[in-house]
């Protein structure tokens, strides 16, 4: 399972860590803020998973209907003086009144590793099938 673990992003990767050791999961964190693999092109993590998620659609990736899907849309770039790409910031939508994009953050980061993202949907329906336990704390 890949989890963002930027702020409270620690707390589920933890989490999903501890109910994972059961399961047979192994978590993969993301940190957006981190360097890319690619510095020359990218300006960081979130830089980099975002422009390549944007080729896949363009080269006819495909994605079932959902309205989430138009954040993709939401998210501004630039390439810097160095020709370096660059993401919008949360901070910047949030300055012009657009909300977090939750869904493209979503996508972007199950497609940030491609063995877990092949094998996510096998995970999550066997998972799905199980009585829920709960959560304590939320």
């Amino acid at each position: 399972v890949c989890v963002d673990i930027t702020g409270i992003g620690q707390g589920v990767a933890d989490r999903v860590r501890e109910i994972g050791k059961k399961e047979g999961m192994t978590v993969h964190p993301v940190i957006f803020g981190a360097k890319s693999r690619a510095p020359e092109r990218f300006a960081n993590m979130k830089a980099e998973l975002f422009w390549n998620t944007r080729d896949w659609i363009i080269k006819g990736g495909k994605l079932k209907r959902n309205e989430g899907w138009g954040e993709m849309a939401i998210i501004k770039w630039k390439k810097d003086t160095d020709r370096v790409v660059e993401m919008q910031s949360k901070s910047a939508l949030r300055s012009h009144n657009i909300a977090s994009p939750n869904v493209a953050d979503a996508l972007v980061i199950a497609r940030s590793y491609r063995p877990i993202a092949q094998s996510f949907r096998s995970n999550f329906k066997r998972l799905m099938r199980r009585p829920s336990r709960g959560v304590s704390g939320y």
